[in-house]
């Protein structure tokens, strides 16, 4: 039997946190998000282990610690105008073990009502990061709209995120990938849907994803001198 780790109470605890989102409610309803939501995406993170690692050795899977592998729902109110206690959707972060944080490279999957979606590449990099992978695409346009462009990788990935209005300083503006050196995210997209999320081979079907994704992430890896 085909193990099941998210289900359609995953998605009606969610729904009904976004209708009651404050800490008594939350408080009260605990044990709900535990059975859920929490203990099924460390379960899950845990089984990907064994398979990602075909995928690839460098990758860091770490259900043992919050806010690591799987993302804790509290939400930081430092930051934002939601000021609301906790997330509404559920996050987990499969990523390259030699660089800390949500930007390092890797897989982001994030489950909410109506917005469930695989990331993989780097999202948002800072600086120093993103300048590294835009002059790897300047110098070898070629590997890059391969790697893109990849027929295993667009059959279900498509690219994601937000360009620079202009060339960034120090890129020539005629450059023919100048399109794809104006990214501020180096990253891909794809959506699933709660039945996807919520039948038994979503494992594999979540590897397949990570594997198909392997020319992308090989890239940008070695653009920021990492292995993968």
């Amino acid at each position: 039997m085909e193990e099941l780790y998210f289900t359609p109470n995953s998605f009606r605890f969610l729904r009904q946190l976004a209708r009651n989102n404050d800490r008594d409610w939350f408080s009260t309803h605990r044990d709900e998000y535990e059975r859920h939501v929490r203990l099924p995406a460390y379960r899950f993170v845990t089984d990907c282990a064994a398979p990602l690692g075909g995928v690839s050795p460098h990758l860091s899977v770490d259900a043992g610690r919050p806010g690591t592998s799987v993302f804790r729902i509290q939400r930081d109110m430092r930051f934002g105008d939601d000021k609301t206690p906790f997330k509404t959707h559920t996050g987990v972060h499969i990523r390259h073990g030699a660089i800390a944080g949500a930007r390092s490279p890797g897989f982001y999957l994030r489950l909410e009502p109506g917005n469930c979606h695989l990331s993989a590449g780097v999202w948002r990099p800072a600086g120093e990061a993103a300048a590294a992978i835009r002059a790897a695409i300047a110098a070898h346009p070629d590997e890059w709209s391969a790697a893109i462009g990849d027929p295993d990788l667009v059959d279900v990935w498509s690219m994601d995120g937000e360009s620079l209005v202009r060339p960034p300083a120090g890129f020539d503006p005629d450059h023919p990938l100048i399109g794809e050196i104006r990214r501020k995210d180096f990253a891909a997209r794809r959506p699933l849907t709660q039945r996807q999320v919520t039948a038994g081979d979503f494992l594999d079907v979540f590897v397949d994803s990570c594997r198909r994704a392997t020319p992308l992430m090989r890239f940008v890896c070695r653009a920021l001198g990492l292995d993968y």
